[in-house]
């Protein structure tokens, strides 16, 4: 409730365990970004190009997605969304990358879960709770709706561990397991939470190649 409660916060994604591989070739090295809500997010992806690292550069607002080309020497943005506004790629990057879109809906929705002592995280002190989450229910929830670029079918239940503060603020939360079948099976994300409600603005970028 006090996450659903926030207008906009701060995020970091990073692939603590195994291999996430997004763009079809890009190995997902970390994630650093902001949400403006409702519906609005800008990440910096780094990534791994064979042994190069890249960053790729994604803004999304509503349905549409832009990405700056990893390989390019000026910073254009391309429209991933397509002419139909529902390209797979884009909505698998969003589903990924915009942690209100898959990560925040399913620490809402965790089961079994039990509190598991305190822990101290750059000295905010912290609740730890660890349990499942099934992310097949958030597709139910959608009229059964499949979630584009994410094997939801046969996912079943993901251990997760979330970290909250004492104003119920999420700090921190780890998923095991993957989501996609470009992803390894040991593969565990955990998502950093901060600047909550700090002024963020998202706007359309300009050079759209």
């Amino acid at each position: 409730e006090t996450m659903a409660g926030l207008d906009s916060f701060g995020f970091e994604l990073s692939t603590v365990q195994g291999e996430s591989t997004i763009l079809r070739n890009l190995e997902l090295v970390g994630v650093i970004g902001s949400v403006q809500r409702p519906n609005s997010f800008e990440a910096t992806i780094t990534a791994k190009v064979a042994i190069v690292e890249v960053s790729v550069d994604i803004i999304g607002i509503g349905s549409q997605i832009w990405v700056t080309d990893p390989l390019s020497s000026d910073k254009t943005y391309i429209d991933v969304t397509g002419s139909t506004g529902d390209s797979t790629e884009a909505q698998e990057l969003s589903n990924l990358i915009n942690p209100d879109r898959l990560l925040l809906a399913a620490a809402s929705r965790v089961k079994n879960a039990i509190v598991d002592g305190t822990e101290d995280i750059d000295g905010v002190e912290t609740t730890r709770v660890v349990g499942v989450v099934d992310l097949s229910e958030l597709a139910n929830m959608a009229g059964g709706t499949p979630i584009a670029g994410i094997d939801i079918l046969t996912l079943g239940e993901m251990p997760v561990t979330l970290w909250i503060d004492g104003d119920g603020q999420l700090i921190s939360l780890e998923l095991e397991g993957p989501l996609t079948s470009a992803e390894s099976p040991n593969v565990v994300r955990r998502l950093d939470l901060f600047e909550f409600n700090e002024p963020v603005q998202i706007d359309a970028p300009e050079n759209v190649s």
